[in-house]
C-alpha cells in the first residue's frame, strides 16, 4: 500500500489531513503510532527553566489547577501537573501512559464538542476557553474550565498546546441553583394572574420608559405579544384610555421627582377594542450603591372588581333614591367596640325636625337630647333591653323639633348580623305618627264629650240592633199587653 498523509488524535482515532506520516502495508495502526512518537521526539515540549518551573508549580498548587501540555501534531499529552491527583483522583502516570485518557474520560454530552475544539486549535492555533466535564476516579463528574492556547513553531504552525484546567464544580452547582431559582421565579411570574414588567428608568416624552421585560400574560389579557411592547414602548401609551392618560402621566411625573413608588388605576384598550381596568404598582430597584437600575411593576386586571363596584354603586344609588323618597327617617347604626355609631341618616330628619344631616351625624347625643323628657326613660330602657337581647327595637315617643313643635315617632329597628353571626349594625326607620296621634286624641276627646252628654240626658240610652233607643220608660209597651209595665 502506498503512503498516505494522515494525523490521528492520539488513541481517539480521529483522522485529519497531515503530512510527514506514512502508513506501511504491514504496519497498520501500530506503525502509525510509532511514527507519531518519532515525530514527537523531533519536537520536544518547550519547557521553561527550572526556577521558573518551580514558581509555576507553586502557583498551580495554590490555584488547585492542572497544567498540561500536548503535542499539536500527535495530540498526545506530554505533561500533566500533580493537580490531577487532587482534582480527579488519578496519578500523573495514569494520564500520560494512556494516550487516550482525556478522550475516554470526557462526558458523553461534551465529547464531540471538545474533540472538535481541540482539533481546531491543533490545526489553526489560537486561544481556547472551554467548560466541560471529566470522569473522576470515584465515578463522579467534575466540571473543568480549560484555558490555553497553541504555541506556534518557526514556520507559524501550531507546535505545542498548553492549558490550565481549573475545577469549577462548585461554581457550576451554584450556577445551576441560580438557574433553577430563576426558573422557579419565572414560572411563578408567568403563572400569576397579572402582567409583570421591568421598565427602564429613562423615559420617553410620553412618560413611558423602555420595556426591558413583559410577562406572557400580556397577550392573554390584552391580546398583544410581549415582543410588541418591548420593541415599541409607545404602543403601550397608545392603549391608555383617553380619560386616564393625563392622570397616569401626572403619576409618572410625580415618581420621577420622588423616586416612587408608582400606583395608579387606569383603563387600557385590548387588541379587539374592549376596555380593561388595571391596578398598576411599581417600585424602583436600586443597586448596592443606591443607583437606580429599573422599575419593577405588576399590573392586576381589576375589571371584574371595578364592574362589581359600579353595580354596587348603581344599586346604592337606587336604594338611596328610594330611601330618600320614603316619608320617614331611615338610619343605620354600626355596632362597634364602643357601642353604636351612626353611619347613615336620610334627609327627612331635617324636614321633620329641622336638624340637618351633618348636625345629626356630628353629635352622637342629639337623638336622646331631642326626645321628650317624659318619654326619655322608657326609650332608654327599650334601647338597653334590645342591645342586650338583640331583639327588635320598638318604641313610640315624642321629639321636639327646632321650631318647638312636638313630633310623635314610631321607631322600629332590627339588628343585622355579619357572616360570622356577630352583630354588625342596626337598621331602623322612624315614622311620623303625629297625625295618627292627633286623630286618636281628637277621637278620645269626642268620645268623652259624647259620654258626658249622654250621661246628663234624663233617660235610658242603649244600643240595640245598631240604633240608640231613647224611649222613656212610661212610653214603652207593657209586658202583659196592658198599658203600663211594672219596672
Amino acid at each position: 500500500m502506498g503512503s498516505m498523509p494522515v494525523r490521528t488524535l492520539g488513541r481517539m482515532g480521529v483522522p485529519w489531513p497531515g503530512d510527514g506520516l506514512r502508513r506501511s502495508g504491514g504496519g497498520g495502526a501500530r506503525a502509525v503510532a510509532v511514527r507519531l512518537r518519532q515525530e514527537t521526539m523531533r519536537h520536544p515540549p518547550m519547557n521553561p527553566p527550572d526556577s521558573e518551573l518551580l514558581r509555576v508549580q507553586s502557583l498551580l498548587a495554590d490555584l488547585h489547577g492542572i497544567a498540561w501540555e500536548a503535542d499539536a501534531t500527535s495530540m498526545t499529552f506530554t505533561s500533566v501537573s500533580e493537580g490531577v491527583q487532587e482534582i480527579l483522583g488519578y496519578d500523573v502516570a495514569d494520564w500520560l501512559d494512556d494516550p487516550g485518557f482525556w478522550n475516554d474520560h470526557l462526558h458523553p454530552d461534551d465529547h464531540d464538542r471538545m474533540v472538535g475544539r481541540l482539533v481546531r486549535v491543533a490545526t489553526a492555533g489560537g486561544p481556547f476557553d472551554e467548560e466541560y466535564r471529566l470522569l473522576a476516579r470515584d465515578g463522579s463528574w467534575v466540571w473543568i474550565r480549560d484555558v490555553g492556547h497553541a504555541v506556534k513553531d518557526d514556520e507559524g504552525s501550531p507546535a505545542v498546546i498548553r492549558g490550565l484546567m481549573v475545577e469549577i464544580t462548585a461554581e457550576k452547582a451554584r450556577e445551576q441553583e441560580r438557574e433553577e431559582r430563576q426558573g422557579r421565579f419565572q414560572r411563578v411570574v408567568e403563572n400569576l394572574p397579572a402582567i409583570v414588567y421591568l421598565e427602564s428608568v429613562t423615559r420617553e416624552d410620553n412618560g413611558i420608559g423602555e420595556m426591558l421585560y413583559v410577562s406572557p400574560q400580556v397577550e392573554e389579557i390584552l391580546g398583544f405579544p410581549p415582543e410588541q411592547w418591548i420593541e415599541d414602548p409607545s404602543a403601550w401609551a397608545l392603549q391608555f384610555h383617553p380619560d386616564d392618560r393625563m392622570r397616569v402621566r401626572q403619576e409618572y411625573e410625580r415618581i420621577e421627582r420622588t423616586g416612587g413608588p408608582f400606583q395608579a388605576d387606569y383603563r387600557m384598550f385590548t387588541s379587539d377594542g374592549d376596555v380593561r381596568w388595571f391596578r398598576d404598582e411599581a417600585a424602583l430597584i436600586r443597586d448596592e450603591a443606591g443607583s437606580p437600575l429599573y422599575w419593577q411593576g405588576i399590573m392586576y386586571d381589576i375589571t371584574a372588581e371595578r364592574e362589581a363596584e359600579e353595580r354596587a354603586r348603581e344599586s346604592e344609588d337606587r336604594y338611596r333614591t328610594l330611601v330618600e323618597q320614603i316619608p320617614a327617617i331611615v338610619y343605620r347604626e354600626e355596632v362597634t367596640g364602643n357601642g353604636l355609631e351612626l353611619v347613615y341618616i336620610n334627609s327627612r330628619v331635617q324636614e321633620l325636625l329641622g336638624i340637618t344631616v351633618d348636625e345629626w351625624m356630628r353629635d352622637p347625643g342629639i337623638w336622646l337630647e331631642t326626645i321628650h323628657e317624659d318619654d326619655r326613660p322608657s326609650v332608654i330602657e327599650e334601647n338597653r333591653r334590645t342591645e342586650l337581647t338583640g331583639e327588635p327595637f320598638l318604641s313610640e315617643y315624642r321629639m321636639r323639633a327646632r321650631d318647638g313643635r312636638v313630633v310623635w315617632f314610631r321607631d322600629q329597628a332590627v339588628m343585622m348580623r355579619g357572616s360570622d353571626g356577630e352583630p354588625a349594625y342596626w337598621q331602623g326607620v322612624m315614622i311620623d305618627i303625629t297625625p295618627l296621634k292627633e286623630a286618636t286624641g281628637q277621637l278620645s276627646e269626642a268620645e268623652a264629650r259624647y259620654r258626658t252628654l249622654v250621661e246628663q240626658i234624663p233617660a235610658i240610652a242603649y244600643i240595640g240592633q245598631g240604633s240608640v233607643d231613647e224611649t222613656r220608660p212610661s212610653e214603652r209597651p207593657r209586658a202583659d199587653g196592658g198599658e203600663r209595665c211594672a219596672w
